[in-house]
């Protein structure tokens, strides 16, 4: 099957996000998400600002993507950078520089191993640590659950049960992924935060934190010079974020805390909407046999 039936169909994807995020129990998967993230925060703060914005995030998929295609029967070339390299541009995302500065940093982190040459000395071979596997695995069981959750379905227990499809779920959740206009460009108000150095850190604490106070969210606590010292944020960076944010009436800078528009709320579970949606869409094409 050639690329273009491998990639989801965005009405399709749209259609499905659409409806995730009108169900009344979503805002607690887009909630448990955040707090995830932020959770890895506090035990690994370098490396979460290293990969936690999502078009990093994206290419550590592409990355493992391509690790994928090199171990598959038949395949063209090795896991190498060049690979990575080509289908990040396929994609649209990052630069070539971008690309490989974020790769040699993962290297750093021990998230992708350089292992001998190739044949002819010039091509560096890349390598990924066996933890990195597990990992993988385990956050697409993950939302998978999350899924079932909203739904009594049983895609984590088909997805353990059934390994040999893991490369093809993960085929089609990053072919959804990066889809122009859907979950690789986030909306507006979300941006707004994600486009910011570290910003999208601001972005998953309003998320993880915000309690229902009528049409609007509460997040006690937050104060600029506290979101700068809690996220390692430049101080400029802060009140350029909190002026934008307060500009566009995200949110509004209280005693005791921020008050946070609903729209923000409703954009951001939208967004990572797409996020499930896309994983949903795999899943169900590579149980079809159609991945």
């Amino acid at each position: 099957m050639d690329q273009m039936n491998r990639m989801p169909r965005p009405e399709a994807l749209a259609e499905r996000a659409a409806a995730l995020a009108a169900h009344p129990a979503f805002h607690h998967v887009a909630r448990a998400g955040a707090q995830g993230l932020l959770a890895m925060y506090d035990q690994n703060p370098e490396l979460v600002r290293l990969i936690g914005n999502h078009q990093k995030w994206l290419l550590t998929g592409l990355i493992y993507g391509a690790y994928l295609k090199s171990i598959a029967p038949g395949a063209a070339r090795p896991f190498c950078a060049a690979q990575v390299i080509e289908d990040a541009d396929a994609a649209g995302i990052l630069s070539r520089n971008t690309v490989q500065q974020t790769m040699d940093a993962m290297a750093g982190y021990g998230l992708l191993d350089r292992t001998d040459h190739a044949d002819d000395g010039r091509v560096v071979l890349l390598g990924i640590p066996d933890h990195i596997h597990d990992s993988t695995r385990g956050w697409l069981a993950m939302h998978c659950q999350a899924l079932d959750g909203l739904d009594g379905g049983n895609r984590a227990a088909r997805f353990v049960s059934r390994p040999e499809l893991f490369a093809a779920i993960h085929r089609g959740l990053m072919a959804g992924l990066t889809l122009p206009g859907g979950w690789r460009d986030p909306p507006e108000d979300v941006a707004l935060f994600y486009d910011a150095r570290h910003g999208f850190l601001l972005a998953e604490h309003l998320a993880a934190t915000a309690e229902a106070e009528g049409s609007r969210f509460w997040v006690a606590g937050l104060t600029r010079s506290g979101v700068s010292r809690r996220y390692g944020i430049g101080r400029s960076t802060v009140h350029r974020l909190f002026q934008a944010a307060e500009a566009k009436g995200l949110f509004c800078l209280g005693d005791g805390g921020v008050t946070v528009s609903s729209g923000f709320m409703a954009s951001y579970a939208g967004w990572q909407a797409l996020k499930f949606a896309a994983l949903d869409l795999a899943v169900e094409r590579a149980f079809s046999g159609d991945a």
